[in-house]
């Protein structure tokens, strides 16, 4: 069964219509860091190794069908939504690709025949993956529910947000903004301009530049000796302080919420 649904996953990456909207995705995000193929690519192959990681440490956790689609599908399409415009509401621009991601998304997979009951975890995740959804919705806690399957759209939503939260580095940074970032660092002047002059978009792109790298473990605490620290997952980042240091990345308003979803 999950050997047809990851065949039908291979499919909708490798097809044009999927890469023409990523390249959409990317243009459309030209003020922000880069949001093509690369990044799905990434978030997908962060979220399944994450997963396979914590499998093997708790056998179990996860379902074959986890595995093999929900969680690389949802990785993978979850900022395809970037290659629709915003929308207009109340008169001003409003970013909702979580939405549009779902949908699109969404038509993708039932075109490449895949059941509604299969596209419901993957869907549930791309649409809850910012923070309104994790933090506003509390979409990864528990509730009482008649859908069987909500603890595996609950899984599905939390390796997806661990990993796109977690995933960012220096690479993604666009070449003018990583120029001038240099520019600053070279001088000596990259930490007070963040403190004093930068703008919150700016902040974004220091923060992402000084992240060179980005690993996620599990501590499966075996010993026992302390039962509430087992399986607790670490990010452990390899940064240039020289851009910003962690403190700073913390004052970012997107760091900030997307470190809060991932300790939910």
């Amino acid at each position: 069964m999950t050997q047809s649904l990851k065949d039908a996953l291979n499919s909708i990456i490798s097809s044009s219509d999927t890469k023409e909207l990523y390249k959409q995705a990317d243009i459309m995000s030209a003020a922000l860091t880069k949001h093509g193929e690369p990044h799905a690519l990434g978030v997908m192959e962060f979220g399944q190794s994450l997963a396979v990681e914590i499998e093997s440490h708790f056998p179990g956790t996860f379902t074959q069908e986890e595995l093999d689609f929900s969680i690389p599908a949802a990785c993978y399409g979850h900022d395809i939504g970037r290659s629709h415009a915003p929308d207009i509401v109340n008169g001003k621009q409003k970013d909702r690709h979580e939405i549009w991601g779902s949908r699109i998304f969404k038509r993708l997979m039932s075109s490449a025949g895949i059941p509604v009951i299969n596209q419901a975890p993957v869907c549930y995740a791309i649409v809850n993956h910012r923070a309104n959804g994790v933090l506003g919705r509390n979409a990864c806690d528990p509730k009482e529910t008649k859908d069987p399957r909500h603890d595996m759209k609950r899984r599905t939503l939390a390796i997806t947000v661990l990993a796109d939260k977690c995933v960012g580095d220096a690479e993604r940074v666009r070449f003018r903004e990583a120029l001038w970032i240099r520019t600053l660092r070279l001088l000596g002047i990259s930490r007070w301009y963040f403190n004093k002059r930068a703008t919150e978009d700016n902040k974004n792109d220091f923060a992402n530049f000084a992240i060179k790298s980005a690993e996620i473990m599990v501590d499966p605490n075996d010993n026992g000796n302390d039962r509430r620290y087992r399986g607790a997952i670490v990010l452990k980042l390899a940064m240039d302080p020289k851009v910003c240091t962690i403190e700073q990345i913390f004052t970012v308003d997107w760091f900030e919420d997307a470190y809060h979803c991932c300790g939910k």
